[in-house]
């Protein structure tokens, strides 16, 4: 098993489901990217990085709630079908 210091990784591609695994099977604490076989509007990508980036910079902040932050932009702007091509693993 490979260790790292990293706090989060954010892989902003289509099917990039196997190299979140990737880097949570390799320690990153928060793996966070678009599932495998599911391609994602650009747009909706764009929301999704936008969103979890400005919530990431308020004070506080915690890795899953910007998470969940940006699903709920995709949800509202978007729709839940493509809120749930984006997938966050947590490694222990």
């Amino acid at each position: 098993m490979y260790m790292t210091n990293l706090d989060f990784v954010y892989i902003a591609t289509c099917n990039a489901g196997f190299a979140v695994k990737a880097f949570a099977d390799a320690g990153a604490r928060h793996s966070i990217g678009v599932k495998t076989g599911v391609p994602v509007l650009d747009a909706a990508a764009l929301t999704f990085t936008r969103a979890f980036y400005t919530r990431l910079w308020e004070p506080g902040s915690k890795i899953c709630e910007c998470y969940e932050s940006a699903v709920m932009n995709i949800r509202l702007e978007f729709n839940d079908a493509e809120a749930d091509k984006f997938d966050i693993l947590k490694s222990n």
